[in-house]
């Protein structure tokens, strides 16, 4: 299990869940990566299952024409209790989660942001990017806001949000809780499932059952039946 470095001076959430399960084979990860209508694929296996996850791209448009596959680390954001101006007043800068998110993250990993569909203030922008990509991190997904669009594109991080703004988060939300349950878009997303991403939308995955799901995909097993409802 990685060690976590907390730094002091970082606004620290609470660390929820310590995650001991395998990572996926990064030989799977690489086939599912070049598999044309990925999402869907993934979506009919999650129907045949029984199981909800799938997320429209219409609900969380992507940045970028990329498909991803990697485990969730997921971070929960509340607004702040406190207006900007008071908070500032008292020397506050912010209990934004960006850096501790960045300190936590293992390379491979989709950073899964719950904001709760706010879009008045963004929870992600370039330098947040920026330091996700020094740490590994392969995607971001953010049920709110983003912001500096063109900074995270130059970067290459591909990035699912609701919305854009160029309002900052800072003094606005508040990180609560890393690594934690959250919801998606109405989506239930654990720490470590595996978030199947493309510009059809998001899927995310129980760990337990990847593995059957990742390989009926890849053609090497054959699919259950789709049932009708």
């Amino acid at each position: 299990m990685q060690e976590r470095i907390v730094d002091p001076t970082v606004h620290q959430p609470p660390f929820v869940h310590e995650l001991a399960a395998p990572r996926p084979d990064p030989g799977v990860v690489a086939a599912l990566r070049e598999v044309s209508g990925l999402a869907s694929a993934v979506s009919d296996q999650l129907d045949a299952r029984g199981l909800r996850g799938a997320v429209p791209a219409t609900q969380a448009p992507p940045l970028l024409d990329v498909r991803v596959v990697g485990p969730a680390l997921t971070l929960r954001y509340l607004p702040e209790r406190l207006r900007p101006g008071r908070l500032a007043a008292e020397g506050s800068s912010g209990r934004l989660g960006n850096q501790a998110l960045a300190a936590a993250a293992r390379p491979g990993d989709v950073l899964v942001i719950d904001g709760g569909g706010a879009t008045g203030a963004s929870l992600l922008g370039g330098v947040a990017a920026a330091a996700a990509l020094r740490a590994g991190v392969v995607a971001a997904l953010v049920d709110g806001a983003v912001r500096d669009v063109d900074e995270i594109v130059a970067a290459g991080l591909p990035t699912w949000a609701v919305a854009r703004t160029p309002v900052t988060g800072r003094r606005r939300m508040e990180a609560v809780e890393l690594n934690g349950w959250v919801a998606f878009r109405g989506a239930q997303v654990r720490p470590g499932d595996l978030v199947v991403a493309d510009s059809s939308g998001i899927c995310f995955v129980p760990p337990e059952v990847f593995g059957e799901i990742a390989a009926a995909v890849l053609g090497q097993s054959a699919p259950l039946a789709v049932p009708d409802q």
